[in-house]
């Protein structure tokens, strides 16, 4: 039975971040969400880098399921290459990463490949399935039992990746033993954790359920992400499969999610032409007397005046809110020289050191170093010290563990075997040189009481 899959993919800056740093692809087989990280435009970079090893495979046919599956993988491996080359050739560029959530579409088959917490999911007669596992730390402690899955829904370093794209030289790339054989009526969702932090699976499953159009669906979920906060950039790809046909992309490609006030502009039309519009409607010119004209003039002034005080007020409680929301908010990062520290505010805008650490991002693995760089960024001082403690001085001590050097025992002096000159007999003969003595100082007899 042949299938045919209908896209759409969708990306947002988010309520907080000042640039989008994700991207995604949404091809003829091949589609993907790649989540960038390293702060101001690295992120960005790392992301779009690690997606064009993608666009060379998209709708490439190979030999068996088994072939296609390599075939992703290899492209995943190549955007890790790629990155790392790109960092390597720009200093601006050092320390960026990236997630990269990926799959094939073959046939009626899905293929999957996946490295850090960008998420795939399945949702299948009314059921979600998380297709992909978190490259966190949380979820590592959660797998190790020292975690419930309730804790590392909230926990502070559930953003702490431990496995990511352009970090080290080779990367494990996570793929499906056997893939997916999809059927009618599956919808296949790939974003970034931008959506999953603030949304929770069961709205993520019930907007997918009760939304026929998979565009507004997409729209939906990110305006739900926003209305969570939204903390992080939010991009999501999503897949809906149909009995017969061939697999099929949008006929246009949508662009990144717009604001309501971006939707309301485009419903009304450009303001200049509202201007023109009404100026036809009035004529070529008014036939009011002279002192009514005085009159509207001077009550458009008084309005002008007014609309403009109005303006200020608004722009007064919104620059002191943000204000106030800068000052209670804090975020783990380092400075120019690579310095770990607390800093207060958010990661792209800091208003003061609070902190410093002793130890720099040098003194701690690799795999951190993507997110120190970016800025953690937490509700409480208290939070951010707890992640210093709990997270990063332990995995301070393990890369300074080093094994001290044993001290050899001080061999003792060997006798000399030869023999010492004979003692001379006679007047001349020298003796011991007498050692000056001193005359014993009498002991105090012990006073009478």
């Amino acid at each position: 039975m042949t299938l045919v899959v209908h896209a759409f993919g969708y990306s947002n800056v988010g309520r907080i971040r000042e640039i989008n740093e994700d991207n995604f692809l949404t091809g003829r087989t091949v589609f993907a969400v790649a989540d960038g990280m390293g702060g101001h435009a690295a992120g960005e970079v790392a992301s779009e880098a690690a997606l064009m090893p993608l666009r060379e495979i998209d709708g490439g046919t190979y030999r068996d399921p088994q072939a296609a599956t390599d075939a992703l993988s290899h492209a995943v491996s190549q955007a890790n290459e790629l990155v790392l080359e790109r960092a390597a050739a720009d200093p601006d560029l050092r320390g960026m990463g990236t997630t990269l959530t990926t799959v094939m579409v073959r046939g009626s088959r899905l293929h999957l490949a996946h490295v850090g917490d960008s998420r795939a999911y399945l949702l299948r007669a009314g059921m979600l399935e998380m297709l992909t596992e978190d490259h966190t730390l949380v979820n590592q402690l959660v797998k190790e039992g020292r975690l419930t899955e309730e804790q590392a829904a909230s926990h502070p370093q559930r953003s702490v990746i431990t496995r990511a794209i352009g970090v080290e030289l080779g990367v494990q790339v996570d793929t499906m033993v056997e893939p997916l054989e999809l059927a009618p009526g599956d919808q296949v969702l790939l974003c970034s954790d931008g959506l999953t932090g603030p949304v929770s699976e069961s709205l993520i499953a019930e907007i997918l359920m009760t939304e026929d159009d998979g565009d507004i669906a997409c729209r939906r979920l990110i305006d739900a992400a926003n209305a969570g906060g939204g903390p992080d950039n939010i991009t999501c790809v999503l897949l809906r499969v149909e009995g017969d046909g061939t697999v099929t992309a949008p006929a246009a490609m949508p662009g990144p999610a717009t604001s309501s006030d971006d939707d309301a502009t485009a419903e009304l039309g450009d303001p200049a032409q509202l201007d023109a519009r009404r100026l036809a409607e009035l004529g070529g010119g008014s036939e009011e007397p002279e002192e009514v004209q005085a009159e509207e003039r001077s009550s458009g002034r008084r309005r002008l005046g007014a609309t403009l005080l109005g303006v200020l007020l608004v722009l007064a409680v919104l620059i002191g809110g943000a204000l106030l929301l800068l000052n209670r908010s804090f975020f783990v990062g380092v400075d120019d020289d690579g310095q770990v520290g607390i800093y207060r505010g958010i990661p792209a805008f800091s208003i003061g050191l609070v902190e410093s650490e002793s130890f720099g991002l040098d003194d701690l693995p690799e795999g951190l170093h993507p997110g120190l760089e970016g800025g953690i960024a937490f509700s409480s001082l208290a939070e951010a010290r707890m992640h210093v403690s709990d997270v990063l001085e332990p995995q301070l001590e393990v890369e300074s563990e080093e094994p001290l050097p044993t001290e050899s025992p001080t061999p003792s002096p060997t006798p000399t075997s030869e023999p010492k000159d004979p003692p001379t007999i006679g007047a001349d003969a020298p003796g011991p040189t007498p050692e000056p003595t001193t005359a014993p100082r009498p002991t105090p007899a012990p006073a009478s009481s």
